[in-house]
């Protein structure tokens, strides 16, 4: 059975869980590291959005922030180079940027609280695991 959201975000037809290098880890410490590290030469994004923010982190790598829904975001970090600023529109597929070292780590967050607070930009959302994320159907079965 081909993983459909998971194969959306690596660019190629995934039918096992082998390109999860980690799954979700993090403390609830603010400022910590929390997400999936998954194995993928390129990054593409796995639904239709706005890109919210753009940023580099202290090693000059990219983090990219996508709100597909107005309490919902997914994040894409560990991306060497990117085309995309806030405010463009993405949609399922696009490519967001090449990988550092051949993986990415892949955040998912919403309103409902959770030991993860992130604040981005005047809101405060919260990180959960995304597996149930990566598994699903597409982006509209969350």
């Amino acid at each position: 059975m081909i993983i459909q959201t998971l194969s959306n975000l690596v660019g190629h037809k995934v039918e096992d869980l082998s390109v999860i290098i980690q799954g979700f880890t993090g403390s609830p410490k603010s400022g910590s590291m929390t997400g999936t590290l998954i194995a993928t030469n390129n990054v593409y994004s796995i639904s239709q959005g706005r890109v919210i923010d753009v940023r580099k982190d202290e090693n000059g790598l990219y983090c990219i922030t996508v709100q597909y829904a107005p309490d919902k975001w997914f994040r894409y970090c560990l991306i060497e180079s990117t085309t995309f600023n806030s405010g463009m529109p993405v949609y399922t597929g696009n490519k967001l940027g090449q990988a550092h070292k051949g993986q990415i780590r892949f955040e998912y967050a919403t309103l409902e609280e959770s030991l993860y607070p992130i604040r981005l930009h005047d809101r405060v959302f919260y990180k959960h695991d995304p597996t149930n994320v990566l598994l699903a159907r597409s982006y509209e079965d969350l």
